[in-house]
């Protein structure tokens, strides 16, 4: 007999039976084993239908395959009077196929071509499957526990038949799940990269985010917990949109708004409390991050955004809320390497939006079914991205200071800023602070060359913040810290102060609060600390450390630093009073004039601390196609991930979603806000 094709055997262990569904996979990426033995088993069941014909119920089927039929001379087994024949004969041919299959997989021949001694596959548990999948892929040990509690906690039915196939289809996007816009057209195709230099730029926009419908958003429903406690005082402050998202974990609500949609009488009420568009004040933060430590690698620069406050009318301060604890959101990213060169059109995406959310945007087109404004409150970046954005000259150059007119000397190929007096930048004059003007002021680069935020007349000197991470921490501590660790000049400490000191940072890792996330190494590696470290050290080991190590007066300098960003409110999120602003800037000015008096450069860096204190009000709160693929992750987990906190947890109801919120604001403090929650919303909407 002639040996069966692999469709032959698909079609003939499907019409016997043998396989009760369509397979997956095809029979060429079985195993040898697993096809040897189906290969076998067909070979059996032809036999048999050759010999004693093919049963009435099967020859339905494999009559309409007449190549199979004329190959091997099929034919239907006579017809007889007795009705229960054909089941007979069924369960009859059932058990032959089970005995031969049992003498197929207990023969010696088949054994030694197959090369196993049990044709049976064994058992495995759900344990051993999770194990050896950790192996196999090498994953991380949270990630296995955050599995292992997300199935303790849930107990999903399983239902292998429905899994998909792989990975792709699992997660499976498209261009419907990426909207240019929330009312926006959208297609099935994935939207390209705009290019810039030699560089790629996605927009996620800023009006999806501030809507929730954003990929850009880290936590897909963790944002929605920065809203619920307004959602509870004032629920007209929000959009339609994120009302909706917060009632939907109600589900009796659901239902009595259902019910009262079909008596009709919500529609009336309902559109009498959303008259008013609300207005958001919206934080930017742009800074250029590395994806690898080659140094020739391309970098990413994320636009960041942010929610500061929302009020009911743009025109109407009065009833303002501020949201202290925010969910950061992405707007947008470059790729390429280093910052883009074409600045207009890396910001273009970014300034049109902002326009046509605008209160004062006149357009018919963009008011038609606003639900909300928004404007541009402050940007957040470091000293050479405030410079790359602004258009300005660097530390580098004699005018650097972005809040003081003064010109800088060279000393040892490094500019020095002595003043901390000088007059004050204004926003008014910010143009004519150009080599030939006036003031004989070289701030700007090149007249020619204006940051494309002038044209959305933005303020340029006061709207770009100084920032406590990068100026005090970053910028005026670590410079004088690293003084005292490397640069005989600066006051370096000798071998054995810094064994001691070391000897100390080991006694202080003992002693770690369980809260610090990471812990101080050797002061020959401070190069390397990050900005964690950093400001563990300012805030609550600068004085146990250098005690006894360093000379009074470097101490007491350096403690300035600490003084001053503890008036600046480090560890409270409440505004910070005036008279505490006036003593951290005579504290900040004193650091600066001590520093020259000590005979030590006053850069850049630590010039700017002095300037700390004035935007204290606006900081109360602190491979291939890399693009495509941080596209994709971003879509992803805004299409999949579901309604999570920022620490994992699955939001599955109204009550959960307050009392993430109450530890996350403390803001909800008392029960009554938690009652709200058991209330009828038609109600409250009343």
């Amino acid at each position: 007999m002639f040996p069966p094709t692999d469709k032959e055997v698909e079609i003939v262990l499907k019409a016997s039976r043998i396989s009760q569904r369509k397979r997956k996979r095809r029979f060429i990426d079985l195993t040898s084993e697993y096809a040897t033995r189906l290969r076998s088993r067909s070979v059996k069941v032809l036999e048999i239908w050759r010999k004693q014909g093919v049963p009435h119920d099967i020859w339905v089927t494999i009559k309409e395959r007449v190549d199979l039929v004329r190959k091997y001379n099929l034919k239907p087994i006579a017809s007889r009077e007795n009705p229960s024949f054909v089941q007979d004969e069924l369960t009859q041919l059932e058990g032959q196929i089970e005995s031969l299959d049992r003498d197929v997989c207990s023969d010696p021949d088949f054994q030694n071509d197959t090369g196993i001694e049990n044709c049976e596959l064994g058992l495995l548990t759900f344990t051993q499957l999770l194990r050896h999948f950790a192996a196999r892929t090498s994953q991380k040990q949270n990630h296995l526990t955050y599995l292992l509690t997300l199935l303790k906690v849930h107990e999903p039915l399983p239902d292998y038949s429905l899994l998909p196939n792989t990975g792709k289809e699992l997660m499976k996007i498209d261009g419907l799940d990426f909207p240019a816009s929330i009312s926006g057209p959208t297609q099935k195709k994935m939207p390209e990269a705009r290019l810039i230099n030699d560089g790629k730029y996605f927009h996620f926009g800023i009006e999806n985010a501030l809507k929730g419908a954003s990929v850009g958003l880290i936590h897909r429903d963790a944002d929605l917990l920065q809203f619920v406690d307004v959602y509870l005082q004032n629920p007209g402050l929000l959009p339609k949109i994120l009302r909706d998202r917060i009632e939907a974990f109600d589900t009796n609500s659901k239902l009595d708004r259902a019910k009262a949609i079909l008596k009709g009488e919500l529609h009336a009420r309902h559109t009498d409390t959303v008259t008013a568009v609300p207005h958001y004040k919206v934080d930017i933060h742009i800074d250029e991050a590395k994806l690898h430590e080659d140094k020739n690698a391309v970098t990413i620069t994320p636009i960041l955004g942010r929610i500061h406050s929302i009020q009911p009318r743009a025109t109407h301060e009065e009833g303002t809320e501020i949201i202290l604890d925010t969910s950061v959101f992405v707007v947008g990213f470059y790729v390429g390497k280093g910052k883009p060169d074409d600045i207009s059109s890396f910001l273009s995406e970014l300034i049109n939006e902002f326009r046509q959310l605008s209160p004062s945007n006149s357009d018919t087109a963009c008011i038609q079914g606003r639900c909300l404004t928004a404007s541009l409150r402050c940007i957040i970046a470091d000293g050479p991205m405030r410079s790359y954005l602004k258009r300005t000259k660097g530390h580098s150059g004699y005018w650097p200071c972005d809040r003081c007119i003064q010109k800088g000397e060279m000393i040892n190929r490094a500019i020095l800023l002595r003043s901390v007096n000088a007059p004050r930048r204004t926003d008014a004059n910010f143009l004519t602070y150009h080599k030939g003007s006036l003031y004989g002021d070289e701030h700007l680069k090149d007249i020619r060359d204006v940051s494309p935020f002038v044209k959305m007349d933005f303020s340029m000197v006061t709207g770009f913040i100084i920032e406590p991470m990068h100026t005090g921490i970053e910028g005026a501590f670590s410079r004088r810290f690293e003084g005292f660790i490397l640069v005989p000049e600066e006051g370096k400490l000798s071998s054995a102060k810094i064994e001691e000191a070391d000897r100390r940072i080991k006694f202080f890792h003992l002693c770690r609060p369980f809260g610090f996330d990471r812990y101080v190494g050797k002061l020959s590696t401070c190069k390397n600390y990050k900005i964690h470290v950093k400001r563990n050290i300012l805030y609550y080991l600068l004085f146990p450390l250098f005690q006894g190590i360093l000379d009074e007066t470097d101490l007491e300098h350096i403690m300035l630093l600490q003084y001053g960003m503890l008036l600046l409110g480090a560890f409270n999120k409440k505004p910070v009073s005036r008279t505490d602003i006036i003593e951290a800037q005579k504290t900040f000015q004193r650091y600066s004039i001590d520093l020259s008096e000590l005979g030590i450069p006053c850069r850049f860096v630590s010039h700017q601390v002095t300037h700390l204190w004035e935007d204290v009000d606006k900081c109360l709160r602190s491979g291939n196609l890399q693009a495509e693929q941080i596209r994709n992750r971003c879509i992803e987990k805004s299409k999949y991930q579901l309604p999570t906190t920022s620490c994992g947890t699955i939001i599955q109801n109204k009550v959960q979603l307050v009392f993430e919120a109450k530890k996350m604001t403390p803001c909800i403090n008392n029960l009554k806000d938690l009652q709200l929650v058991e209330d009828d919303i038609g109600s409250r909407e009343q």
